[in-house]
């Protein structure tokens, strides 16, 4: 079929409109199936690669999962921060966020090392520290 005339392609004026479909398939191939996907309906299938090449699967069901994965990679991509370990904040900061985030830390690290952390209680209009 012409890419012109697919029936996906709907013309608005001089804007064509393409049809988000993601499909997978696989294609038998010597020694083994090869995944391919596609995120358009009007696009080209594209193989799943692996070290600059066409990968090659055992069975068409691994295959497919790995097709599947692409997919799923592609279109959900795992968020990563990054946390540099002894890093101090500046000083400009230090004075916004005030003593918080020292309190915060220390009792961080109380929890992590098992101290129980003193919480005030009322009892009868009195306040009793008591550690929990």
């Amino acid at each position: 079929m012409h890419k012109a005339t697919s029936s996906a392609m709907r013309l608005k004026g001089n804007i064509v409109a393409i049809t988000f479909l993601p499909e997978l398939a696989t294609k038998r191939s010597a020694g083994g199936h090869r995944a391919l996907f596609r995120l358009f309906e009007e696009q080209d299938w594209r193989f799943v690669m692996k070290d600059g090449s066409p990968a090659l699967f055992a069975n068409q069901g691994a295959a497919r999962n790995a097709a599947r994965d692409v997919i799923r990679a592609i279109l959900n991509p795992t968020m990563r921060s990054e946390v540099i370990k002894g890093q101090r904040l500046p000083p400009e900061l230090l004075d916004f966020m005030g003593n918080k985030h020292e309190e915060r830390a220390r009792q961080f690290t109380a929890r992590k090392r098992g101290i129980p952390r003193l919480e005030v209680v009322v009892k009868r209009s009195r306040r009793v520290e008591n550690a929990n």
